[in-house]
């Protein structure tokens, strides 16, 4: 059995983390390969008949080159980058690792809402550029802040990130309301309110869009959810850029009818020197980094083994 692993750089795995794959017996071979385009990747992958990835396209003009391929292990939560009809139709099994990240997202988004509502760092840079010194005052404050307490965020998704991102708000003294399709009954959820997607839009002071990629949610925040909003609304996106239209969000921001936005993702990454939103600065982006805290990226390579292991033992985990 032939193995190909495909990371980005990033996640900094070691030959040592792989340890346990090598010394099953099927196990003829493993290649890892770092940040590796999708072209080449086919050419690196053509024998492999296990893919174990972070990275790459595996639509289907990407899995019919591969024709030894019988398992693809995601080393990520999404799965929009795999065409699943395609790989049940060929029995290819794919896994993911659902859970690794939900702390770090979680902080991460609610991070982006601390900057946006506290301006910590604006302000830090505004006292290394010297503003505050050029005032000679006892204090410096440009534009407005303000506490969450006694707000409403609404979650559009509610998985394991988005109800840590409850759990937080409510720690903030936020009222959290959400919309799901499937509700967790192992969540202790008592301090949500569900509500309709309609609901959603018109209750929020601050949306955080915790969803799955789907046909449904592609453009979900576009101008006529936007219009359904409160005047004044904070919109946050640690799931896939795709869910938002940026124009619209521009034109939400520039009309005043958006506060702010902070986003994790962005529609393409990285983005075009034309995208509407980087010359916004009440749009706060960060790199499509939320998921990598030094523990999440251990959880990833960890969960990632287990789950080729349990494949090759015939208890496959976490399949899609």
């Amino acid at each position: 059995m032939k193995i190909s692993i495909f990371e980005v750089a990033l996640l900094g795995s070691d030959d040592a983390d792989w340890k346990k794959l090598k010394q099953l017996d099927p196990v003829e071979n493993i290649e890892k390969y770092i940040d590796v385009m999708n072209d080449e990747l086919i050419e690196k992958a053509q024998n492999a008949d296990m893919i174990i990835c972070n990275s790459g396209n595996y639509m289907s003009g990407t899995l019919s080159k591969l024709p030894n391929l019988k398992y693809l292990g995601l080393m990520t939560t999404g799965y929009n980058q795999v065409d699943m009809g395609y790989a049940r139709k060929n029995n290819i099994t794919v896994t993911n690792i659902p859970t690794y990240g939900t702390m770090s997202v979680a902080q991460h988004i609610m991070g982006l809402l601390l900057e946006i509502c506290s301006k910590v760092g604006f302000y830090n840079e505004a006292v290394k550029r010297i503003y505050w010194q050029d005032e000679n005052q006892f204090m410096f404050r440009i534009g407005k802040q303000f506490e969450l307490a006694g707000k409403t965020m609404g979650i559009l998704g509610l998985g394991n990130i988005g109800f840590a991102l409850a759990k937080m708000a409510h720690g903030f003294g936020m009222n959290v309301i959400g919309y799901t399709k499937h509700r967790n009954p192992s969540f202790d959820d008592d301090f949500i309110e569900y509500v309709d997607k309609e609901t959603l839009w018109s209750r929020s002071n601050v949306i955080s869009l915790n969803a799955t990629l789907n046909e449904e949610t592609i453009k979900i925040i576009n101008d006529e959810t936007i219009s359904k909003m409160q005047d004044g609304v904070i919109i946050l996106n640690g799931a896939r850029g795709q869910m938002i239209d940026e124009e619209a969000l521009a034109r939400g921001i520039y009309s005043g009818k958006i506060y702010a936005a902070g986003l994790d993702t962005l529609a393409k990454e990285p983005p075009k020197p034309n995208n509407p939103l980087l010359g916004l600065p009440q749009c706060i982006i960060t790199p499509h980094m939320a998921w990598s805290t030094k523990e999440a990226r251990k959880r990833i390579v960890d969960i990632a083994i287990d789950n080729a292991i349990n494949y090759i033992n015939g208890t496959p985990t976490n399949v899609i």
